[in-house]
């Protein structure tokens, strides 16, 4: 579904996030 596509793309989001740091 939708919302766990949105979840998975926000778990990479704060993992690239966190890789930049």
């Amino acid at each position: 579904d939708k919302v766990l596509l949105v979840a998975f793309g926000g778990g990479l989001t704060w993992a690239s996030a966190i890789l930049e740091w």
